[in-house]
Order: C-alpha cells, then sequence, then structure tokens
C-alpha cells in the first residue's frame, strides 16, 4: 500500500505542476497571439491614415473659395494645372512609398524566418539579400521600386529595409507638405503616424525575436513525457491491486484513459506551440496578405476619388490573368513600375528604361 500511495502521490504532484506550466505556457502564447494581430492591425491603420492625410489636406488651389490662400498668405505661382498634375505625382509617391514599407515589414516578420510562400515555384529559395526582390506576395515589391530602390534596400539587412521605407516615406510626405495648405498640422499628424507604426512594428519584431526560454520549453517537455507515459502503468497498477488480482500484462484496462491523457496535454501543449508565433504560414497564424490586400484596395479607391480627371493611379496588386494576358502576345509590352520608369516585358529579358 506505501508504494501505490508514493505512486499515487507523485502523479497527483506532477499532474499539479504540469498543469499550471501548461496553462502559463498557453496564456502566454495567446497573449503573444493577440499582442501580435493587434499590433499588425496597428501598423496598418497607421499606414492607411498616412495615406488619407496626403489625400485628404488640400492644397491652395483645390480650395475654390480662395479663402485658404487669403487666411495663410502665400501659395505656389504655378498654374492650376501643372500644380494638379505635380500634386498628384506627389501624393501617388507617397502611397507607393507606404505601401512599400508595409511589404519590407512582411518580410521582416514572415520571409526572413520561414522563407517564401510555401505554394509558390519559390519555396525551396532561401530568402537572402540577393533573392528578397523575387518575394511573389502581392503587391510585389518588383512592382513597386525603382531600379535604384532596388539596389539601395539589396545593400542593407531585412531590418534595416524597414528602417529604409520610413525614410523614404519621411521624404515624400516632407516634399508634399510645401503644397498642402495646412502644412504644420499635416506634418505634425504624419510625423504622430509614423513613430506609433515604427513603435507598433518593434513590438511584432519583439515577438518573433524572443521566444519562450529554451529551458522552459525542456522541462515542460520532459514532465509532460514522464507524466503521460507513466499514467497507463500506474492506472494499470492500482486497478489490480485494489482487486487483489494478479497483474496480466494483456490487461489493457487502462488504454483508453491513457488515450485521453495523452491527447488532452499534448493537444494544450501543440495549441500553445501554433499560436506563439503569430507571423508565418500555418492555417491558424494571421492572414499577413488580406491586410495588404485591404489596405492596397482601400488606398486605391481614396486615391481614384481623389485624383484629377484624366489622371491614373497606378495598381500595383498585379493578378495572375493581367500575366495570362502579356503572355498571349509575343512583342514586347510597357507596364509602368515605380516612378519615371517603363519594364519591358519579353519572354525572356526584364529591363528597366528611364522613361525621360
Amino acid at each position: 500500500m506505501s508504494v501505490l500511495r508514493e505512486l499515487e502521490a507523485t502523479q497527483h504532484l506532477l499532474g499539479a505542476v504540469l498543469s499550471l506550466l501548461l496553462v502559463f505556457r498557453t496564456n502566454s502564447a495567446y497573449e503573444r497571439y493577440y499582442d501580435g494581430k493587434k499590433q499588425y492591425g496597428i501598423i496598418a491603420n497607421q499606414v492607411r491614415q498616412i495615406i488619407m492625410n496626403a489625400y485628404a489636406f488640400i492644397s491652395f488651389h483645390e480650395d475654390p473659395t480662395g479663402r485658404l490662400r487669403q487666411r495663410y498668405g502665400r501659395g505656389l505661382e504655378l498654374d492650376d494645372e501643372h500644380e494638379a498634375e505635380s500634386l498628384h505625382e506627389l501624393r501617388e509617391r507617397v502611397r507607393r512609398q507606404a505601401i512599400v514599407l508595409f511589404a519590407v515589414l512582411r518580410q521582416d516578420l514572415r520571409e526572413r524566418r520561414c522563407g517564401f510562400v510555401p505554394s509558390s515555384t519559390l519555396k525551396h529559395v532561401p530568402f537572402t539579400r540577393h533573392t528578397w526582390i523575387l518575394d511573389p506576395s502581392r503587391p510585389r515589391l518588383v512592382d513597386l521600386l525603382t531600379p535604384r530602390e532596388i539596389v539601395d534596400f539589396g545593400r542593407v539587412s531585412s531590418g534595416s529595409r524597414v528602417m529604409l521605407a520610413c525614410h523614404n516615406l519621411m521624404d515624400a510626405l516632407q516634399r508634399l507638405a510645401p503644397r498642402i495648405a495646412q502644412d504644420k498640422p499635416f506634418t505634425d499628424a504624419c510625423t504622430r503616424n509614423v513613430q506609433d507604426l515604427i513603435d507598433a512594428a518593434k513590438s511584432c519584431q519583439r515577438i518573433v525575436d524572443t521566444p519562450l526560454p529554451f529551458t522552459y520549453t525542456l522541462i515542460l517537455g520532459v514532465l509532460l513525457f514522464i507524466f503521460v507515459y507513466s499514467f497507463p502503468f500506474i492506472y494499470w497498477y492500482k486497478r489490480h491491486h485494489h482487486h487483489n488480482k494478479v497483474s496480466q500484462w494483456h490487461d489493457f484496462s487502462g488504454l483508453i484513459p491513457a488515450m485521453f491523457t495523452t491527447f488532452f496535454y499534448y493537444g494544450v501543449m501543440q495549441i500553445a506551440i501554433d499560436v506563439e508565433n503569430p507571423f508565418n504560414f500555418a492555417d491558424v497564424d494571421h492572414d499577413l496578405d488580406s491586410f495588404s490586400k485591404r489596405l492596397h484596395d482601400e488606398t486605391l479607391v481614396v486615391a481614384r476619388e481623389v485624383a484629377p480627371p484624366g489622371t491614373r493611379c497606378r495598381d500595383y496588386w498585379i493578378t495572375e490573368r493581367k500575366f495570362a494576358a502579356r503572355d498571349g502576345s509575343k512583342r514586347k509590352k510597357k507596364k509602368r513600375t515605380g516612378e519615371g520608369y517603363f519594364k519591358q516585358v519579353s519572354e525572356k529579358l526584364v529591363t528597366y528604361h528611364d522613361e525621360l
């Protein structure tokens, strides 16, 4: 009886300790999962707000009453047609740079660790400084960046590309600010948005780069293994000793409770492992591509609504249908990419040409 009591006490103590450790492990993993979506949503909202500010704050020539020019006592000495075209290009540059920032941040959180999309032809290609531009996730960086920007981004690491994209976005905002009537409120609002965006990006990087300590995970795994695989023997010994029967190893009376115990404890452990890092390609992880899709579509609608008549807002969400239409024709076609460049597309060669 003393041996049985010791085994039962040991099992109960181990089960209690293991339950506490699993609860802490699961809560920590879900907190990281929830915080990851919250912070990534903040990033998407801040990028969207920056683009909205660029199109919502009006310039002097967009005020038909002329009250803004009289109130602020200044204005650019340009005709309305040239001013509208120049303002539209600056706003488009802000939108492009904001989408670039969102794309390189996604790469730093996901592709840097997991590689390219598993369903693409690049699933076995490592993510390096030479292959990052081949990322097939849309909007594709090769459709967003100019050749000069591709070279600049390729010289730095994945994390540094985020800061370089922030710099390019701030530069585009500073170039747009002098053409805005309320330039100081516009600059202050965009600066706050960029700062909040950087803070949220650092929080997401902290989730990715700081997993749970290896010692904690190791101890939890060892305790879980001991508890689960010792449970059927203790259960079997307790049952046969209670009924004063001779032990028979062919009696599988403890198999069903052991299966349920194994399923429960290892199932909870696997849930914690799956949701610990939400920036992966698994089904349970956050769909980062859907964030990009909504951001691109919503800002494109705003850009087309505000754009002057006859001007074009660039659609960076290139679909497979458009690629198929290109491949159907043998003659070379030009596709607009970035700012001031056309991409010459043929079956065997892709080159860039300055439109000037």
